[in-house]
């Protein structure tokens, strides 16, 4: 189960999708990784994954750096880095694209600003000359074995 405090802001650009938007956003990967980076982003999924089981939301935030995917992507996102930047400096502990994209997600905890770190992922937006619709919501209990 996700901690009690861990908040999620999720921004989504009101873009034109392709018909075909996950195969574009796969089209810009990496064929070929170096095992430093590789390394380094499994130990952000295992550290994660720690936060989750020891209900540490730092340590779940502090765990959300993609050194693979996110670099080869952000393009695909107009004021990408603004967004993030913002949304970091507004106190967000941590900022990812959400799937394919192209909307993206920071996490919070109930103790931050999430009302600023909204509205900062919004100006970010709004620098790039593109609309969003803001999400704010609790990460779900996820699938369960009955």
């Amino acid at each position: 189960e996700p901690p009690k405090d861990l908040v999620l802001c999720i921004a989504i650009p009101k873009l034109v999708i392709p018909p075909k938007k996950t195969l574009v956003s796969r089209s810009v990967l990496p064929k070929q990784v170096k095992l430093s980076d590789h390394v380094r982003n499994l130990s952000n999924a295992a550290v994660m994954t720690a936060g989750f089981m020891k209900q540490d939301t730092l340590m779940i935030g502090s765990s959300v750096r993609d050194i693979i995917v996110e670099p080869a992507r952000q393009h695909l996102i107009p004021g990408f880095v603004q967004v993030k930047e913002n949304a970091m400096q507004a106190g967000a502990l941590g900022f990812t694209i959400s799937g394919a994209g192209p909307s993206v997600v920071a996490f919070a905890s109930k103790t931050s600003s999430i009302k600023k770190i909204c509205a900062a992922m919004e100006t970010g937006f709004k620098s790039a000359n593109t609309r969003c619709q803001i999400v704010v919501c609790k990460p779900s209990k996820g699938a369960t074995i009955l």
